[in-house]
């Protein structure tokens, strides 16, 4: 676990967070409830996900990206088009859009791609 929280990135999405929100609430009341409900769970799930240390995302970066890609390929069999487009996985309660899921996948894996890759590279010219 990390010890230190980064309150400079905090304070800027709460400050980006709270701006939508009012311009949300200016259009639909309920609207913008729903909206916050979500904004606090987005909070939470990005303090979880910062206090976990920077080698466990490299280690889970591959199954985290494939799980995305069959994720995808789901989509063509199982998803249901909505307005012309099929983006979502629907379970029930809560539905899923992969190609979010997608781009926070393709950021771990390159990271750790070209982790390993500069370190190979390193190791030559040593």
């Amino acid at each position: 676990m990390r010890r230190k929280w980064d309150w400079l990135l905090f304070a800027q999405i709460s400050s980006i967070g709270l701006i939508s929100l009012l311009i949300i609430y200016s259009i639909n009341r309920t609207l913008a409830a729903s909206q916050l409900a979500y904004w606090i769970a987005g909070l939470v799930i990005l303090y979880i996900t910062s206090q976990i240390r920077v080698t466990s995302w490299q280690n889970v970066s591959k199954f985290i990206y494939f799980g995305t890609i069959v994720a995808l390929v789901l989509l063509l069999f199982i998803a249901h088009p909505v307005r012309g487009s099929v983006r979502w996985i629907d379970f029930g309660a809560f539905r899923i859009q992969p190609s979010e899921i997608a781009k926070v996948a393709s950021i771990l894996i390159l990271a750790n791609y070209y982790r390993e890759r500069s370190a190979r590279s390193l190791g030559n010219v040593l």
